[in-house]
Formats: structure tokens, C-alpha cells, sequence
């Protein structure tokens, strides 16, 4: 029997590879706050990654756009 975990997971990685964004640079804004990096992939809680030049940044929530 498989867990929700499996489930879970599966609907990320099947997400994850519909994403025309990751492995591209993106421009994130969330509330006052604009940042750019790499979109890397989702976490465990559905949140997107992205490498700055500052390290690994969580977004929950937010508007994102490929930077030009």
C-alpha cells in the first residue's frame, strides 16, 4: 500500500517536469519584495526554490515571471 507521502511526491515530480520555468532565471515578487535567481523546483510543501546569489529562497507565495 502506498502512502500519502508517494502520492504526494509523485504530483511533485509530474509538476516539476511540466514546469517550463525551472532551470531558467526568474524575477519573484512578493508583497514589497522583488528578488531574482533560478527557479530550481518545488519542496516538500509545494513552495518553488529559487538560487540567489544569496543562496536558496522559499516562495509560498508570490508572482513570478522570467527575468529578461
Amino acid at each position: 500500500s502506498r502512502g500519502l507521502g508517494d502520492v504526494y511526491k509523485r504530483q511533485r515530480e509530474a509538476y516539476e517536469q511540466a514546469n517550463v520555468q525551472l532551470g531558467t532565471q526568474v524575477r519573484v515578487t512578493s508583497g514589497e519584495e522583488v528578488f531574482e535567481g533560478v527557479a530550481e523546483g518545488i519542496d516538500d510543501a509545494g513552495a518553488l526554490r529559487v538560487r540567489t546569489e544569496a543562496g536558496v529562497r522559499v516562495v509560498h507565495a508570490g508572482d513570478v515571471t522570467r527575468a529578461r
